[in-house]
């Protein structure tokens, strides 16, 4: 979990802290994100392959997939203490997936190390290879967001250009207006 400690020692608020805080970006649509800010993350949560919770990343580019059907792309930059992190190493398609299952007993969150594609990364890593995170928390209590972002299609464009794969959570249209109706509900 090195790559985890590192990502939290880069933040200088987190010297002598037992539990780390870190800013982590969610992706989806505009007015879903606007709505979380509003009254929360709420229910339903996502089930992908890292199990059941709030999806979050440090990489902006990395999230970009997720907005390939948002009507109006946009992140939601908050911070978020992740407590005592299950170490996710399980491939999605393993018999001992995460997939959909809840956060590992006597755990706070799981977090996995990524490859561009969203699978698990293999180390040692190939040279030059880039490697993502993707943290998962069960709760919004562990979340506090600071910033809601809209993003320019241009600068989307870019990204999306780079990471094309498949995804972990359904965000197809068809997600957006039914997350976007249950948050309404909410």
């Amino acid at each position: 979990m090195s790559q985890y400690q590192r990502l939290c020692r880069s933040f200088s608020w987190n010297k002598g802290l037992t539990i780390p805080i870190i800013p982590m970006v969610h992706a989806a649509d505009y007015q879903v994100l606007k709505n979380i800010c509003g009254t929360g993350f709420g229910s339903p949560c996502e089930t992908g392959w890292y199990g059941a919770g709030i999806y979050f990343t440090s990489s902006i580019p990395y999230f970009s997939s997720y907005l390939q059907a948002a009507p109006a792309p946009a992140i939601l930059i908050s911070f978020v203490v992740p407590g005592n992190i299950y170490p996710a190493v399980e491939h999605h398609l393993s018999n001992s997936t995460l997939r959909g299952q809840p956060i590992r007993s006597g755990h706070n969150s799981h977090y996995a190390i990524c490859q561009k594609d969203g699978t698990i990364a293999q180390f040692p890593l190939e040279k030059n290879e880039q490697i993502f995170n993707e943290l998962v928390v069960p709760q919004e209590s562990q979340t506090a967001p600071i910033y809601l972002v809209k993003l320019a299609p241009p600068l989307l464009n870019a990204m999306l250009q780079d990471f094309k794969r498949e995804l972990s959570v359904d965000r197809s249209q068809r997600s957006y207006d039914s997350l976007i109706s249950a948050l309404e509900d909410f």
